[in-house]
């Protein structure tokens, strides 16, 4: 759990928008991402993205993936996001490919 907090000089939803649901032009600004895909969108607010980050250290540290599901609710004027990595036992994340991952995934009760 983190807190970030900076300053911007745009509106929060103008923000929210391009760190949230433009997240497949991450790698336009994002150095230490490489590749990003949304995998599939369960609602406006639930959704479940790979991505790839770039190795460093001269070699010592690899490239990492990430499938991570995603959900987000506006309370107020604050932007609530929660982001857990997580891993399919059908098809888990390789790091030989970018293919189209298929992820088999329970209702969840909590979620609207």
């Amino acid at each position: 759990l983190f807190l970030s907090e900076s300053h911007f000089l745009c509106s929060l939803e103008d923000l929210f928008e391009v760190l949230y649901h433009q997240m497949d032009r991450v790698v336009e600004w994002n150095g230490s991402i490489t590749y990003v895909e949304m995998v599939e969108r369960f609602s406006r607010n639930l959704d479940l993205v790979y991505t790839v980050g770039v190795g460093g250290g001269g070699g010592l540290i690899k490239s990492r993936e990430f499938l991570s599901l995603r959900y987000w609710i506006k309370e107020r004027d604050m932007f609530y996001i929660v982001s857990r990595d997580i891993s399919d036992p059908i098809k888990p994340v390789s790091n030989s490919t970018h293919e189209v991952l298929t992820v088999h995934a329970a209702t969840c009760s909590s979620c609207p």
